[in-house]
């Protein structure tokens, strides 16, 4: 059902998305968002418009990374007030750094990787653990193979 299939968001800043995506094949379906700087390619926001997708360019912070305050206001303007982040370990570290995370659903496979791994986390360059975001745990279990954690921010 299309209602049920939920909006899909992508923090691309140098637009690199390719226009023969995945997510681009069903975007009737799911529509899809693509945040990227203001300076991106004009003809490729062309193309990732003609094929469906919304184009939106937001500021950028003081390491030229896209501002994430200026996508949660978008965001919100979208009036979606839910969002499940599917990220590498750098999006992840900026997200709970910047106090914008309120709720972790951490699974881990039995597979171990070792460091040669992509992160899960990048560094919160934190010195101590007072400075760490807090979570507390309200589940646990188990998805076939896989271990989950549920983790809401703790009230301060």
């Amino acid at each position: 059902l299309v209602e049920d299939n939920p909006h899909r968001y992508v923090l691309d800043g140098h637009l690199r998305l390719p226009t023969d995506s995945a997510l681009l094949k069903d975007v009737s379906q799911a529509g899809l968002t693509v945040f990227c700087r203001h300076d991106a390619s004009a003809d490729h926001m062309t193309a990732l418009r003609d094929a469906g997708a919304i184009v939106q360019t937001v500021d950028t912070d003081d390491h030229g990374r896209l501002s994430l305050p200026a996508v949660m206001a978008a965001v919100a303007a979208a009036e979606h007030s839910h969002l499940m982040v599917e990220s590498g370990g750098k999006l992840a570290a900026s997200l709970l750094h910047a106090g914008l995370v309120d709720r972790i659903s951490w699974t881990q496979s039995p597979h171990i990787i070792g460091e040669d791994g992509v992160p899960t986390m990048a560094a919160l360059n934190m010195t101590s653990l007072p400075e760490t975001p807090a979570f507390k745990v309200t589940d646990q279990g188990q998805f076939g193979a896989d271990r989950f954690i549920l983790m809401e921010h703790a009230a301060e």
